[in-house]
């Protein structure tokens, strides 16, 4: 019983002025007050009960459509990134000549612009021919948008002599390097210049030069940008290196023809 009513409830009991009768019909319409507190609070807690419930009912709906929004755009990202290697793949199975490598390049290049791969300076291939000390380079330049082949030297320089090394160390070996700070980007450009290789003049200016590398064992696969890549943007390249083996079987083929 609520208190207040319990406390005039026993007042009322205890009262020698009151009749039997008045007592009887007072103690009913305080039974029936506390009735009514009773239904009362009761409705309050299922109202409130009731909202609670909502309350974590609409919590666990908004948090499963964000897990599935995600699943979703993680879905789609994927079939994004699953027609773009698709089309670098239809460009390999197409190689006629030695020189259409160029094309796998380019289209490497295209495709992780697509996906939303930001300041790359060129995507390039190197095979290489160790007698020589030299690698047949094929690359496609972004900003320039042109296409180059190059016979390049390794010997003569201790980036260039680190990187071949761990490259002919065999398939799954890695190199990366990073050149940071706008004169010592200046003085790779000045080596550069001592060399055969395209002079890439968004160097003057930029502030970083990044080479990534992967060995696929006689030839690798490379991509160099103006800005450090993400790990997501890393993962991203490396998932055209299947397709880029394709490419280069297939101008294995066409060089024994």
């Amino acid at each position: 019983m609520n208190q207040h009513l319990q406390t005039l409830q026993d007042f009322i009991q205890l009262a020698e002025h009151l009749t039997a009768e008045e007592k009887i019909l007072l103690l009913k319409s305080i039974k029936d007050a506390d009735n009514a507190f009773a239904i009362s609070e009761f409705k309050l807690e299922r109202t409130e009960k009731v909202k609670r419930t909502t309350a974590i009912l609409l919590e666990e709906t908004i948090e499963e459509l964000e897990h599935k929004r995600k699943a979703v755009e993680a879905q789609n990202k994927e079939l994004e990134i699953e027609s773009s290697l698709e089309r670098v793949r239809t460009v390999a199975m197409s190689m006629n000549r030695p020189g259409d490598m160029l094309d796998v390049c380019k289209n490497i290049s295209l495709q992780l612009q697509s996906l939303g791969v930001k300041d790359i300076r060129n995507v390039q291939t190197a095979i290489f021919y160790e007698e020589k000390g030299t690698y047949m380079n094929y690359e496609y330049y972004t900003n320039h948008d042109k296409t180059f082949i190059t016979e390049t030297t390794y010997t003569d320089h201790k980036i260039a002599k680190g990187f071949a090394a761990k490259m002919l160390k065999g398939k799954g070996e890695t190199y990366t390097t990073h050149i940071k700070g706008e004169e010592k980007v200046k003085e790779w450009l000045a080596y550069q210049k001592t060399t055969n290789v395209f002079i890439d003049t968004f160097l003057e200016t930029a502030s970083s030069l990044n080479y990534y590398w992967f060995s696929l064992g006689p030839v690798a696969l490379g991509i160099s940008t103006y800005a450090i890549l993400t790990d997501n943007e890393l993962d991203l390249f490396k998932r055209f290196l299947n397709v880029f083996e394709l490419a280069y079987r297939r101008y294995l083929d066409i060089e024994k023809q």
